[in-house]
């Protein structure tokens, strides 16, 4: 954080967050699909008050939680709009996560 003093001078506090740290992850149309059914267990999931889970992402290891600050930790959207999803049906999903 970054305040100044009554003289005008600034005074600056860094600090790595350890937790509380937000992580999205959202596929596009054409890479980071998934399974309906994914997106179906996930819902659930996200229910589950205080489940910590551990995201591996490209090697770095991250304790994570659900993170429902803005709403919705888990939405998703058909990838092929075809009538009524179906549970092998593939879809975009945004997860919303924040470090535990």
């Amino acid at each position: 954080t970054e305040q100044r003093t009554t003289t005008g001078a600034l005074i600056v506090e860094a600090w790595q967050r350890t937790a509380g740290r937000p992580i999205t992850l959202q596929s596009e149309a054409d890479y980071g699909l998934v399974l309906r059914s994914t997106v179906t267990a996930l819902e659930a999931w996200q229910d589950l008050p205080g489940i910590e889970m551990t995201l591996d992402f490209h090697g770095e290891i991250y304790t994570v939680m659900f993170n429902h600050s803005s709403g919705a930790a888990v939405s998703a959207t058909p990838a092929h709009s075809i009538g009524a999803p179906a549970v092998g049906d593939y879809m975009n999903l945004t997860l919303k996560l924040r470090t535990a």
